[in-house]
């Protein structure tokens, strides 16, 4: 029980990061009363599609290459490669670094964003130092912290209010679909083909017994898709309660700035502020060495060890993290248009084939592929890689 409760635990706090807070957040102020629709469409996307998609690969093993192999060789190497740049320096690793830095530059105000993703990239590298320990850590230490500072969060916010969340003029659909994007938007389904690999290794420590393994897997991730439905709808529902009281001249993604002091005072503001960047400090930790792992074994050379892609990873975070955080998502958006309902079919899919040992993947993957590359406006992509380019230079 001990282990499910310490992997579970592990599983939720890589997952739950900025995306999961900024995005919850700026959902539930926006939908007012429909709240309950705009969490069933973040459930689906941002708690079932990811735990399907986790659930898929550890019935591969965890094993990532395995996975991919059998939509063919070129979506072989274009997904996960896909995947990892969007999870990894280009997309949620700046991110976490982005979204600590907004909760705490109301009480240090004169520290600089280049300034502060240096300092808490360098905890980043000695915490991630030794990749093989990096689950326990999480798992026992900092996943635990994490819990009990966002939960607090949550039940400070919803104790004692008294105000119920505006009325909106909106259908029901239009909301739950709202819901949807926002899940989309986090991006968990990308970090499950990965996280199945760190999650299986680590029980591999008490046994190796494969049935063992999958169901002690299978029960962890269940409990963590638990406790991540809660924090959302938790986050979802504070800010649809609090929003027509806090400061409008704070913009969605510096949303948390004006709610913290609100909930408990600015003197404990202070003190959920810091909770949120922790949580998405423990976030980056798990993708930094995930990623890292993937840069080694792709580049496949001798001389260049896990601690130097930690390294050259770690340095193109800090450098991408001072875009900002909707300039990063102004560039990786339609990367996960095309990306995500690709690896949503092919996690159902590959469900199905070990279940129902039916297997048909490479033409559905395909066929997903094209018409979300289809589906995007043409000119809509075209300022997209002039946008990305110019970010670049």
């Amino acid at each position: 029980m001990s282990i499910i409760l310490s992997v579970g635990i592990a599983i939720f706090a890589m997952f739950f990061g900025a995306g999961n807070i900024i995005f919850t957040l700026a959902l539930g102020s926006e939908v007012g009363n429909k709240v309950f629709s705009a969490f069933g469409g973040l459930f689906l996307t941002a708690v079932i599609l990811p735990l399907i998609g986790i659930m898929a690969s550890i019935f591969f093993g965890g094993d990532y290459k395995s996975f991919f192999y059998r939509t063919g060789f070129l979506f072989s190497i274009f997904l996960p490669m896909s995947c990892m740049l969007l999870l990894g320096p280009f997309g949620a690793i700046p991110r976490c670094i982005v979204t600590s830095y907004f909760a705490i530059k109301r009480y240090v105000p004169g520290i600089s964003l280049l300034r502060f993703s240096v300092i808490v990239s360098f905890f980043i590298f000695i915490t991630s130092y030794r990749y093989e320990v990096i689950m326990d850590i999480i798992g026992k230490f900092l996943g635990p912290i994490k819990l009990i500072l966002l939960g607090s969060i949550v039940a400070f916010g919803l104790y004692g209010f008294s105000t119920t969340p505006p009325a909106i003029d909106a259908q029901d659909l239009e909301i739950f679909i709202q819901g949807c994007v926002a899940g989309y938007a986090t991006m968990d389904l990308l970090g499950t083909f990965f996280f199945a690999g760190l999650i299986i290794d680590s029980i591999k420590k008490s046994t190796n017994k494969e049935s063992v393994i999958q169901y002690i897997s299978l029960k962890a991730c269940i409990f963590s898709s638990l406790i991540l439905a809660i924090l959302y709808f938790g986050f979802c529902y504070i800010a649809a309660v609090y929003i027509s009281k806090l400061d409008a001249a704070y913009g969605r993604y510096e949303f948390l700035n004006s709610l913290a002091p609100y909930i408990l005072g600015e003197r404990w503001g202070f003190v959920v502020n810091l909770s949120i960047a922790i949580s998405c400090f423990i976030t980056a930790i798990a993708l930094i060495a995930i990623f890292s792992s993937y840069f080694q074994t792709m580049l496949n050379i001798k001389s260049f060890t896990y601690v130097y892609a930690l390294g050259v990873t770690i340095v193109l975070s800090v450098l991408m993290s001072n875009l900002g955080f909707e300039s990063i998502m102004e560039t990786i958006y339609p990367i996960i248009l095309v990306c995500y309902p690709v690896l949503i079919i092919l996690s159902i899919l590959s469900l199905v084939e070990k279940m129902l040992k039916v297997k048909f993947i490479k033409v559905p993957v395909f066929v997903t592929f094209f018409l979300s590359v289809w589906n995007i406006n043409p000119y809509t992509f075209k300022e997209y890689l002039i946008r990305a380019y110019c970010y670049i230079l």
